[in-house]
C-alpha cells in the first residue's frame, strides 16, 4: 500500500512540474478556458473562467493555494499564467476526473476568499496580504515539550491554551457567533439643485433645464442642456454649463463620466469657479467608491471670504462624511460638533452624522438615543445609520428592536445591493431565534438559503440551520451533519465562515464518539486556519481527545500509529496541560520503542506539571532511567542525587541510589561509585550489594567483592542469579577459599551456565588440592567437547603442563 501511495504521489508531482499543458485528456463536463490576474492595494485577484463553474474545493497551506476542480478539462487555447509580483509559480495536474490548479505564492496570504456570485462562469479568488509589521516567523519545535524554563520555583512550561467551552463543547453551538454586521455604503449628501451655481450663471443656462432640475427630472434637464449647447461659446463661457452637466451626471450616479469631464477641464479660465470644481471633484471621488481621495480633497478645500456660507457648510459636511467613510471618526465628530446656521437646509444631516461619529468613537448609548430621535424617512435614506442601530440592539439583547430595525434596513437597501439585503434578512432571522420565535427564524433561514445565491448570508444561514439540528437533536444523522458543515467549509467565500464550519464538523464527530475522525480532521484545520480565531479552541479540543485516542491505540499495541499521532500534533501538545496518566503511557510507549530522547521530553514535561511533591517523586526514577538509557550519565546522576536529597527515605530511595551508582560507574567515576556502595549509610538492598560486588570484582578487590556478593545471594544461594554465583565463585577461587568455591562451580556446571569455565576452575581446584587425576579428567572432558575454544585451549595447555611435570618427576 505504501508503494502504491508513493507511486501515485510521484505521478502527481511529475504532472505538477509540467506546468500548464494544453488539451483535454478526456471528455469532461466543464472546461477551464483561462486564468486572469489583477491587483489592488493589499489584494490580488485571480479569476478562473469556465464554460460553467464546476464543483470545486479551495485549499490553502502556507504559500500554496490549490483549486481542485471536479469533472473539468483544460482548453487547448489556455495560456500559462506567468509568474510575477506575488505569484512565484503556477502549476496544473490532472488526477482522474479532477484537475488541480496550484498557485505557489511568494509569501503566505493573510486571507483567501472565493466566490461565484456575480457570474456563474467565473470563480473569483481574492487574496489579502498581511501589512507591514504583521508578518511573523513560524515557531519550530523538534520534540514534544521543547526546552523547559528553570526558575526559582523549579521547572515550568509556558504558553498554555484554554477554552471556555472545555467542559461543555455543546455550548459552542449555542454561544459562538460571528459578528452580525451589515455595512451599507455611506450615502453622501449633495446640495439641492442647482448646487453651487451663482445667480449670474443661472441666467446663461436654458430655462427648460432649470425647470426640469427643480422637479428632480435629471435626465430631462441634461437633455435640455445638450440641446441648448452653443458651439460658438468660449471655454470660459461654457464653464457654467459644464459645471451644470457634471452636477446633473453626479445626481444620476454617473460618477465616472462626471469625473472624466472634470479631468479634461483646462486649468486656465477657472478663476471664480475653482471652489466649485474642487467640491465636485471631492464629491465625485467619494461617491465613486474612493473615500480616501475624497477625504483628502475635502480636507484641502478652502473658500474665499465672499463665498456663500451654504457652500462652506456643504463642503464641511462632505469632509465629515468622507472622514466617517475612511474611519476618521474623531475628526468627523469634532467637525459635526460645530453645526451650521439654522437656515441650512440639511441641518438634520449634520446632526445625523454627529450621532454616527459618536457611535463610531464609542459613545454608543448617547448616539443610539440621538439616532432613534430622527424621523424614519431620514433613517431610511441613510441605511448605515439603521445598520448601526440594528447591530447595537442585537448585541445588547434587545432582539425585538433588532428585528424591526433589520427589517427596515432590508427594505431601505436598493435591490441591486442584494448581498447586504440578504444579510439584513439574516439579521431578522437571528433576532427571531434569539427572542424565542424558533419556527419563524428557521423558516426565514431556509428562505435565505434558497434565495440568496452564493453570498455570506446564505452560508451563515446554512451554518445556523446545522447548529439548530445539533442543538435540537433532530433526526439528522451525525454523518449528515458532518457533511453539511464540510460543504460549508469548502464552499463559503468567507474565511471566517469556513473556519467556523470546519471546527463544528470536528465537534460533531467528537460529540458523537468519533474521536479518531476528530483528531484526523484537526490536523489540517490547525494548519489551514493557523491565524484564525478558533485556533486556541481547536488546540484545547485536541489536547482533550488526543490522549484517549492514543491510549486506545496503545491498548491495541499499535505503538507506531500512536507515536506517529503524537509526533504529528506535537506543536499543540507542547503548550498544553496534559493529564499525567496519559503522559505515563506516552513515556512508556516511547521507551518501549527505543525513543529514549522523546521519553525524556515527556518525563521532563511531567516534572513541570507535577506541582504536588508526591507526584514529582514518582517521575524522578522514570526521568533518571531515560537519561541513563540515552547515555547522559551526568544528568542521570545529578537527578538521582537530587532525589536522595529531597526525599530521604522515599519510596524510590533504593532504585535512585542504584541509578546514582550505575550512572557514576558509566561516567567513569568508579572510585566515587565504590565509596557510595561501601558507605554504611546507604540503603540496605541485595540489588545494591550485588552492584557493589560486581564493581569491586572489576576493581580486583576480590575479598571485599565476595562479602557483598555473599550478602546479595544469601543463604538460599541456589535461587540467586547464575551471574552472581559465578562472580562469587571466582572471588572465592582467587582468594584461595576452594572449599566454598567448589560447590558453587559444581552447581553452575549442573545448571549449564558457563559450564566449561566451571569445569576448568573445578579442575584447577583439584590440581591445587592434590587430586590431579580428577582434575585431568575434567580438563579432558572440556577438550573432547570443544564447546568453548578459550577454555578448551586453556584445558589442553594445563594437561600438557601437568604431563611435563609428571615426566620430570
Amino acid at each position: 500500500m505504501a508503494k502504491k501511495r508513493a507511486f501515485i504521489s510521484g505521478i502527481l508531482l511529475l504532472s505538477l512540474c509540467l506546468g500548464f499543458s494544453g488539451g483535454v485528456a478526456q471528455a469532461r463536463e466543464h472546461t477551464l478556458y483561462r486564468i486572469d490576474r489583477s491587483r489592488e492595494e493589499g489584494r490580488t485577484h485571480f479569476e478562473l473562467i469556465f464554460s460553467a463553474v464546476p464543483e470545486y474545493e479551495v485549499k490553502t497551506s502556507g504559500q500554496r493555494l490549490d483549486v481542485i476542480l471536479y469533472r473539468t478539462g483544460v482548453a487547448e487555447s489556455m495560456d500559462k499564467l506567468e509568474a510575477g509580483v506575488e505569484l512565484a509559480r503556477s502549476l496544473l495536474a490532472e488526477q482522474g476526473e479532477k484537475t488541480i490548479v496550484s498557485l505557489v505564492l511568494r509569501r503566505p496570504p493573510a486571507d483567501v476568499e472565493y466566490s461565484t456570485a456575480k457570474d456563474p462562469s467565473v470563480l473569483r479568488l481574492r487574496l489579502s496580504w498581511p501589512g507591514e509589521g504583521e508578518q511573523t516567523r513560524p515557531a519550530i519545535a523538534k520534540e514534544l515539550g521543547g526546552e523547559l524554563s528553570v526558575g526559582r520555583r523549579g521547572v515550568s512550561m509556558s504558553r498554555r491554551v484554554d477554552s471556555p467551552y472545555r467542559e461543555d463543547w455543546m455550548a459552542f453551538f449555542r454561544e459562538y457567533e460571528l459578528p452580525l454586521r451589515v455595512d451599507p455604503d455611506l450615502v453622501y449628501t449633495f446640495p439641492p439643485f442647482p448646487g453651487f451655481l451663482r445667480p449670474g450663471d443661472l441666467e446663461s443656462l436654458p430655462e427648460k433645464m432649470l425647470d426640469s432640475g427643480e422637479k428632480g427630472e435629471w435626465a430631462e434637464a441634461l437633455g435640455a442642456l445638450d440641446q441648448a449647447q452653443s458651439g460658438d461659446a468660449s471655454d470660459r463661457e461654457r464653464l457654467p454649463a459644464t459645471i451644470a452637466r457634471v452636477d446633473l451626471l453626479l445626481r444620476q450616479g454617473k460618477t465616472g463620466e462626471g469625473r472624466r469631464i472634470l479631468r479634461m477641464l483646462p486649468v486656465r479660465n477657472q478663476e471664480g469657479y475653482k471652489e466649485v470644481l474642487d467640491y465636485l471633484g471631492a464629491y465625485a471621488a467619494a461617491s465613486a467608491g474612493n473615500p480616501y481621495l475624497g477625504y483628502a480633497r475635502a480636507r484641502d478645500m478652502s473658500f474665499s471670504d465672499d463665498a456663500p456660507g451654504q457652500w462652506k457648510s456643504y463642503a464641511k459636511l462632505l469632509e465629515i462624511e468622507t472622514a466617517l467613510g475612511t474611519g476618521h471618526a474623531e475628526r468627523a465628530y469634532a467637525l459635526a460638533s460645530d453645526p451650521p446656521d439654522k437656515d441650512f437646509p440639511d441641518r438634520k444631516i449634520f446632526a445625523l452624522r454627529k450621532a454616527q461619529a459618536a457611535f463610531a468613537t464609542g459613545k454608543q448609548k448617547r448616539a443610539v438615543r440621538d439616532l432613534k430621535s430622527f424621523p424614519r424617512v431620514l433613517l431610511r435614506n441613510h441605511p448605515r445609520a439603521l445598520a448601526q442601530l440594528a447591530r447595537y440592539s442585537y448585541e445588547n439583547g434587545n432582539y425585538g428592536d433588532a428585528l424591526q430595525l433589520y427589517s427596515r434596513l432590508a427594505n431601505s437597501l436598493p435591490d441591486r445591493d442584494w448581498e447586504r439585503v440578504a444579510m439584513a434578512r439574516f439579521g431578522e432571522a437571528m433576532s427571531d431565534l434569539q427572542r424565542g420565535a424558533g419556527l419563524l427564524g428557521k423558516v426565514s433561514l431556509m428562505r435565505i438559503t434558497d434565495e440568496s445565491g452564493d453570498c455570506r448570508a446564505r452560508w451563515r444561514a446554512e451554518t445556523e440551520l446545522a447548529d439548530l439540528a445539533v442543538l435540537n437533536k433532530d433526526d439528522a444523522d451525525a454523518n449528515d451533519l458532518a457533511r453539511a458543515y464540510h460543504n460549508i467549509a469548502q464552499r463559503a467565500g468567507s474565511r471566517a465562515i469556513r473556519e467556523e464550519a470546519a471546527f463544528k464538523r470536528i465537534l460533531v464527530a467528537h460529540l458523537n464518539g468519533h474521536d479518531r475522525a476528530a483528531v484526523h480532521w484537526l490536523a489540517p484545520f490547525l494548519r489551514e486556519h493557523s491565524a484564525g480565531k478558533l485556533q486556541s479552541h481547536a488546540r484545547v479540543l485536541l489536547v482533550d481527545i488526543l490522549p484517549g485516542v492514543v491510549r486506545e491505540l496503545l491498548e491495541k499495541d499499535a505503538y507506531i500509529r500512536a507515536m506517529a499521532l503524537v509526533q504529528k500534533n506535537r506543536e499543540s501538545l507542547r503548550h498544553a496541560r496534559l493529564p499525567l496518566d496519559f503522559l505515563y503511557d506516552l513515556g512508556g510507549a516511547f521507551s518501549r520503542l527505543g525513543f529514549f530522547d522523546r521519553a525524556s521530553r515527556v518525563y521532563e514535561y511531567m516534572m513541570s506539571l507535577a506541582g504536588n511533591p508526591e507526584k514529582r517523586e514518582d517521575v524522578f526514577p522514570l526521568l533518571a532511567r531515560s537519561y541513563l538509557r540515552r547515555e547522559e550519565y551526568s544528568r542521570s546522576a545529578d537527578l538521582a542525587e537530587k532525589y536522595l536529597e529531597e526525599y530521604p527515605g522515599g519510596a524510590h530511595q533504593k532504585a535512585m541510589y542504584f541509578m546514582l551508582v550505575k550512572s557514576l560507574r558509566k561516567a567513569g567515576q568508579t572510585e566515587r561509585a565504590a565509596g557510595l556502595l561501601r558507605s554504611p549509610d546507604r540503603p540496605v538492598s541485595r540489588k545494591l550489594d550485588a552492584q557493589a560486588g560486581r564493581l569491586l570484582f572489576s576493581m580486583e578487590r576480590f575479598g571485599e567483592a565476595q562479602r557483598y556478593l555473599a550478602r546479595a545471594t544469601g543463604t538460599r544461594w541456589r535461587k540467586a542469579s547464575p551471574e552472581l554465583l559465578l562472580q562469587s565463585a571466582e572471588c572465592l577461587y582467587r582468594t584461595g577459599v576452594f572449599s566454598q568455591a567448589l560447590p558453587l562451580y559444581s552447581f553452575l556446571e549442573q545448571q549449564g551456565y558457563q559450564a566449561d569455565q566451571a569445569r576448568y576452575r573445578m579442575g584447577q581446584i583439584r590440581m591445587k588440592t592434590d587430586r590431579e587425576e580428577e582434575g585431568t579428567k575434567l580438563w579432558q572432558r572440556i577438550v573432547d567437547r570443544n564447546e568453548s575454544p578459550l577454555w578448551s585451549d586453556l584445558a589442553e595447555e594445563g594437561m600438557a603442563i601437568e604431563a611435563l611435570r609428571k615426566r620430570d618427576d
